[in-house]
């Protein structure tokens, strides 16, 4: 017997059941509940550790934790200090790198063939914020050294800048060089340095002097409120004594002052901005 086939009927919309409003999921909140439980137990956990660990710890390892910490109090103390206005730039003073003698090594026959990589004049500029016109600019010139011409060349560009530029003199800009013997020489005006390059080059010349003007103008655009933070260390491996004969010929007790017979000890200045805490320069010598 064929059972009797039912009629479907649809139900009235009133009495339908909006299953997600009348029986909201409860796995969510169960998933929350549990993950802060086992937060709490693991934090709970690694506080406990902590403690042990200290309360087990030996009395030597407890005192030499506590002298690092003083060290670097110390350290924090001397690092942080009054606001300035400071300034950093950078510019190319390569010139010519073809037919022209290194400055330095005094040999006829070293003459640049090409390019390695470019040289560059860095200006910083560390000044007062109460009284902006005092001021200083310290230059850092990839060059054998400093010189008398280049000086006066620098002080001229800076001065041809503008007023603006009118706070920067002969008084406040320092000239320096990293003492590199590998860019071009025959920019000296000194006759001795001029014999081994065959005489002056003004594009040698007029290179570092642009490229040393361009880095003091640089300096200057971005100069804003900031913190020179200090620090030093020891270099025990990275140079040596180039003549320790002569070195010897000192009086013993002058000798006994230093622990080597060379300066082994870096020191290093970080500008860093006060706005956003942005390290903008490192002077290290």
């Amino acid at each position: 017997m064929r059972p009797q086939s039912a009629e479907y009927m649809s139900l009235p919309v009133e009495d339908k059941l909006d299953i997600d409003q009348a029986v909201p999921s409860q796995r969510p909140q169960r998933s929350k509940t549990l993950l802060a439980f086992f937060v709490a137990l693991f934090s709970l956990v690694v506080v406990l550790g902590y403690v042990a660990s200290q309360a087990w710890l030996p009395s030597a390892v407890v005192e030499s934790q506590a002298e690092e910490q003083k060290e670097f109090r110390e350290y924090l103390s001397r690092a942080t200090g009054d606001e300035y206005l400071l300034g950093v730039g950078k510019g190319d003073i390569t010139g010519p790198v073809v037919e022209l003698n290194f400055m330095g090594y005094a040999s006829l026959s070293q003459i640049g063939t090409g390019l390695r990589q470019r040289i560059y004049s860095r200006a910083f500029i560390v000044g007062s914020t109460s009284t902006p016109a005092d001021r200083f600019v310290y230059l850092v010139l990839d060059t054998q050294s400093g010189d008398t011409a280049i000086r006066n060349g620098i002080l001229e560009g800076v001065a041809a800048l503008g007023s603006a530029y009118s706070v920067y003199s002969s008084s406040n800009i320092a000239v320096t060089g990293t003492h590199s013997h590998s860019g071009p020489g025959a920019w000296l005006n000194y006759l001795l340095p001029q014999i081994t390059s065959l005489g002056f080059s003004p594009q040698s010349y007029q290179a570092i002097v642009d490229g040393a003007v361009l880095s003091i103008q640089r300096a200057h655009e971005s100069l804003a409120p900031g913190y020179l933070s200090y620090a030093d260390t020891n270099v025990s491996d990275a140079n040596i004594n180039r003549s320790l004969w002569a070195y010897l010929a000192n009086p013993a007790e002058e000798r006994a002052n230093y622990a080597d017979d060379v300066d082994k000890t870096i020191t290093m200045l970080r500008f860093q901005r006060a706005s956003d805490g942005l390290n903008t320069g490192i002077l290290a010598w």
